[in-house]
Formats: structure tokens, sequence, C-alpha cells
């Protein structure tokens, strides 16, 4: 780093615009008292980080209300620096700015000595230390022994002395030997703490291998429950449906068996019904039967009244009948109407037999034709045991017609 330039302007004692070149290698600055030299070197650190011995409002010349000017152009790696910090107004307003190589890169009292800082590396301190020496230093040099003349430049620079360093350094290489020495006596102690530190590491490894086989088990026991959450409340509703059919069921149930109960009364009844009518059919039959016996009663006794007058007229003719006077013919007459009445009757008897005849053998082959379980062919219900004795009556019926119409020829 070299300053190249200086420009000030109502900096302290210069209220007239001053610009300065600095040449290279090493500057002296002199001059008579109150001319300005100690001003003329304050003005740099000013400039780069604001550093003053005196207040901001004493920076600026006395008496002048126009703004103070301090401007240092630098070279540093090839770049041309230009820093230029101005105070201003009754406030005494800093305002700082870095222009490199033409381009303005910083703004602002604090960025500029930042960036400073940041590009050369330096703070104030440094600079004071290394760049230049101030007016008491350099009376101090030139009277001082060659000894002092050199402690002198080492604090100018900032440079620790050799001594100090020759002393620092042994104290830490003899730190360094009494480290290596502990480090050769843990030596043995190595190869054991290696390969605990491997059985650590394998312990670490297998632990953090079950650790995660545990945090998949927990997943999937998690899922598990999840599926199992999900199946218990479908199951609960299942349940509850069921409840509600059971509940359903028993009411179904209870219905059930009081229409049972009611069909069962009923069956009992149509049973009854059954039998009342099949003992009216048979009392019918009964009926229809003892009306016919009293019709034949009727027509034997006409028969018997015929014969017995076909007999008296048959003796009153004799062997050789005579002429049978008037009134004898009128009885003549009159038994032969008897006789041929009783003819017609026996013959009306005898074809009125004979259809009852059909009828009874038609009933008994009906009868025949069914059984105990059958059911009734006119009301549709089961004969049961009652039915034998309807057929027991029709066969003796059929019987005795048939002895009826064998004894009528």
């Amino acid at each position: 780093m070299r300053i190249t330039r200086l420009r000030l302007r109502n900096y302290r004692v210069f209220a007239d615009e001053l610009e300065l070149d600095v040449p290279p290698g090493l500057v002296g600055v002199y001059g008579a008292n109150g001319a300005g030299k100690s001003s003329l070197v304050e003005a740099i650190p000013w400039a780069l980080w604001g550093s003053s011995r005196t207040s901001n409002d004493l920076v600026r010349t006395s008496g002048v209300e126009a703004e103070a000017l301090a401007e240092v152009e630098i070279e540093h790696e090839s770049h041309l620096y230009v820093v230029r910090r101005t105070i201003s107004g009754i406030n005494h307003t800093v305002r700082a700015r870095v222009h490199v190589d033409g381009l303005q890169v910083a703004d602002g009292a604090r960025d500029t000595s930042r960036y400073l800082r940041s590009v050369l590396g330096l703070d104030d301190t440094a600079f004071r230390a290394s760049v230049f020496a101030e007016q008491k230093q350099l009376a101090a040099f030139t009277s001082a022994t060659p000894a002092k003349r050199r402690d002198l430049v080492l604090r100018l620079l900032g440079i620790t002395p050799l001594d100090a360093a020759r002393d620092r350094a042994r104290s830490e290489a003899r730190s360094a030997y009494h480290d290596l020495e502990r480090l050769r006596g843990l030596l043995p102690e190595l190869e054991p703490l290696a390969m605990a530190a491997e059985e650590q590491t394998i312990a670490s490894h297998t632990a953090r291998a079950a650790a995660e086989r545990s945090n998949a088990e927990l997943g999937e026991r998690r899922r598990q429950l999840g599926q199992a959450r999900r199946a218990h409340e479908e199951l609960a509703v299942r349940a509850a449906e069921h409840e509600s059919l059971v509940t359903e069921g028993r009411e179904v149930r209870r219905q059930h068996d009081t229409v049972s109960r009611r069909v069962s009364e009923l069956t009992l009844e149509l049973a009854g019904l059954a039998d009342a009518e099949l003992r009216a059919e048979v009392q019918r039959v009964d009926a229809e039967g003892l009306d016919g016996v009293e019709a034949r009663i009727r027509c034997l006794q006409e028969v018997e009244r015929a014969e017995q007058a076909l007999t008296v007229v048959t003796s009153a003719a004799g062997p050789e009948p005579s002429p049978p006077d008037e009134h004898g013919q009128e009885a003549l007459q009159q038994a032969a109407a008897e006789a041929r009445g009783a003819q017609l009757a026996h013959q009306a008897l005898l074809d009125e037999v004979r259809r009852h005849r059909g009828r009874a053998a038609a009933a008994c082959h009906d009868a025949s034709a069914l059984s105990d379980g059958a059911d009734c062919p006119l009301c549709g219900q089961g004969l049961g045991a009652a039915f034998e004795s309807v057929r027991s009556h029709r066969q003796r019926d059929l019987a005795d017609t048939n002895a009826r119409l064998a004894e009528l020829g």
C-alpha cells in the first residue's frame, strides 16, 4: 500500500484547499511550530477511519461554516483507491465514501471504515504503527541509543521483539515437547482405545439399525393399529345393525308365535267344523235311507193288499164261474183294478229299489276309493276317523238294498 495524494479543505488550519502529491519512498514533514505538520499527518487516518485526537466539531477550521474535506488517494495491489470524508452543517454531520478505479464501492462512515479494514488488512492502530511515525516518536528516535531505536522501530512497526518471540518460541517448544511425551505415553493405550472405539462404533451402528427396525416396526404397528381401529369401528356398526336385526327378529318371532297360536286355534275350529259337517252328511244320508225305507214299506203294504184282493177274486170265481150278477160284476172289476194297481205298485217299488241300489253301490265305490287321511271332496278338510262309520253305513245300506231286491224278484 502507498499513499499517492492528499487533498484538504477547511480541515483544521488548512482553510484553503490543499492538494499534495506524495512521492514514493521515505517522506519527512518538517516546518515551524503551528504550520500544520501534525494536522497534515492526522488528516490521513481521519480520512481513512475517522479517528482523531479531538472531537469532530474541532476538525473543521475555526470560524468556518463551510464543508470540511479530507481526501486520500492510495495505490494498493494495482488498484487506485480514493477515500473521501467530510463534515458539514451545524450538527457536524460526517459522511464518507470510497471509489476504486473510478467506481464507488462504499458509502457511509461505517461502511467506509469496514471496507478499508477488509481490503487493507489494517485498522487505525496498525496503520499508525506501520505507515508513519508522529512528531514525538521521531524526536525520541534521534536521541535514543541504538537498542532503544530498535525497540522504537519495532514498536512503530507493531512487530514483537525477537527476544520475546524467542522466549515465546522456547515456551511453545517445551509445551509441544511435553505434549509429545504425553502422547507417547498414551500410545500403548491407543490400541485398546481404538478397539473400544471400533466396538463402540459397531455398537452404535447396531443400535442405529435396531432403532431403524424399531421405527419400521413401530410404523407397521401404527398401520395395523389404524386398520384394527377401522375394523373395530366397522364391527361396532355391524354390531349395532345386528342388535337392531335381533330386536326386529324378536318382534317378528313374537308376531309369528301369535299367528301360529291363531293358526292352531283356527285349525282346531276347522277340524271341529269338518267333523260337524261329516256328521251332518251322515245324518243326511241316514235321513235319505229312512225316506226310502218308508217308501218301500208303503209299497209292500199296497202289494200285500193287492195280493189279498187277487186271492179273494180267485176264490170267488171257483172252477166254473157262473155269470156274475151286477154286484159281482162290480166287485170283479174293482178286484181287477186293484190287481193292476198292485202290479204297477210292485213294479214301481222294484224300480225304486234298483235305483236306490245304484246310488248305494256308487256311494260304496266312492267311499272305498278314499282313505281316512284323504280330504273331503266337498269341504276340502281331512276325513279323519269318523269317515269309517260313514263307509260302514253305506256298505250296510247296499247289502240291505240287495236283499230287498232279491225278495222282490
